[in-house]
């Protein structure tokens, strides 16, 4: 297979089907694309050159007139493309990607990132302003810039082959409309205590990522739960409703509000807000008690047992000190381990569309007396509304196609 290039794409336009109209040109006629093994390249179809269209400058407009059933298309001028659209996932669950070279991007541009793990080990998500220290992924979800990929950056010979990356999508349009990404908490919004608490500017009901960037050193935040006053460094209890924004509890000895203020540090939180109404208000669950059975837990609250988008801070919110969980893929061996937990039950790996209660499954020296308080937005992928078609995913196989088209030029 390999990527569509500018002269796999045929044109036919009759003679009689040009026309001049004073200083503008306008075209119409056919062009045919894909088969043959070709794939969907990211940033759209290279075109022909103008000239092959019958301009002598440049192509100002293309307009596909009978698109293929399914999809969308839109020209880019600047890049000189072809851009595809189709109907996308909202949330993908542990897509394969190739980090072998410490550098990878999803297939779709992401909104939220909630767990990136390989083999047995978690990635612990930092933002994408930093350079990410050892066990640590650099996301950039490019949210100024809609439509791109989110780019994953991973400690020097850390990244592998097969990593998995489960997150929600752009086409989930609540999620992306209230994504803030890398917002810098302020001492404006600090109170001392025991703990410190910093108030974010919005209430939130998902935290990506708190990272701590101590001077040169790149730290990413455990979550705690709210109830949690005893913490040691770089652990961060959420309240996320404690009034009309989201509160952060942090040790007090890590001096983040004078290191903020000298502009020794910065902390970086990435978050989605919690809106006044709608589905994400009505079906947010904010820390739902769970004790351990054997090491497991299963969501009990709402009447569908099932998350979409869940974890924070790439874990779940512990009830103590030292004793913070992360997420690893579905599919790794958690053996005596107690700071690791994957899912071992729900729609995303029965994948028949049967609601089953979302169930995690701990190391199996993690106690049962140490309850976990995972937040998440509960219900059906069917249930996600609206839904906006995104760009084809990178590498799609891309059937013989044969779109009519107008173009205008000079």
């Amino acid at each position: 297979m390999g990527a569509l290039v500018a002269t796999d794409v045929s044109l036919s336009i009759a003679a009689s089907n040009r026309h001049t109209l004073g200083r503008v040109k306008m075209v119409h006629g056919t062009m045919t694309f894909g088969g043959a093994g070709k794939t969907y390249p990211n940033g759209g179809v290279p075109l022909p050159t103008a000239g092959k269209f019958g301009f002598t400058k440049e192509m100002s407009e293309l307009l596909i007139t009978d698109p293929a059933t399914g999809f969308s298309f839109a020209y880019d001028k600047d890049a000189y493309t072809l851009k595809a659209f189709e109907q996308a996932p909202p949330i993908v669950f542990e897509e394969l990607i190739d980090c072998s070279a410490d550098l990878a991007y999803t297939k779709y541009p992401a909104a939220f990132i909630m767990y990136v793990a390989s083999a047995d080990t978690h990635h612990r998500v930092v933002s994408g302003k930093c350079t990410p220290a050892s066990g640590q992924v650099a996301v950039d979800l490019f949210s100024a810039t809609p439509g791109k990929r989110a780019k994953l950056t991973f400690f020097a010979d850390e990244g592998v082959a097969s990593t998995y990356v489960t997150y929600i999508t752009q086409a989930w349009k609540d999620v992306f409309d209230n994504l803030i990404e890398d917002e810098e908490l302020a001492v404006a919004n600090f109170t001392a205590g025991t703990p410190d608490l910093f108030n974010l500017a919005n209430q939130a009901c998902a935290i990506q990522n708190v990272t701590w960037k101590d001077a040169a050193v790149i730290k990413a935040c455990t979550p705690m739960a709210k109830a949690v006053t005893t913490l040691a460094t770089t652990e961060v209890a959420v309240d996320f409703t404690r009034s009309t924004y989201t509160t952060l509890y942090v040790l007090t000895t890590d001096d983040w509000n004078v290191t903020i203020t000298s502009g020794a540090d910065k902390v970086y939180v990435t978050y989605i807000k919690l809106p006044a109404s709608g589905f994400l208000t009505d079906r947010f669950v904010e820390e739902e008690d769970l004790t351990p059975s054997s090491d497991v837990i299963t969501l009990d609250s709402p009447a569908v047992d099932n998350a979409l988008l869940f974890g924070t801070m790439g874990g779940f919110a512990a009830s103590a000190t030292t004793k913070g969980i992360y997420l690893v893929r579905s599919g790794a061996t958690v053996g005596t381990t107690a700071s690791i937990i994957k899912q071992t039950a729900g729609m995303n790996l029965i994948n028949t569309g049967t609601v089953v209660a979302n169930t995690f499954t701990a190391g199996s020296n993690h106690s049962d007396s140490d309850h976990l308080y995972p937040s998440y937005i509960y219900g059906l992928p069917d249930d996600i509304t609206p839904l906006v078609p995104l760009e084809v995913a990178n590498g799609k196989p891309v059937v013989s196609k044969t779109l009519r088209f107008m173009a205008w030029g000079r």
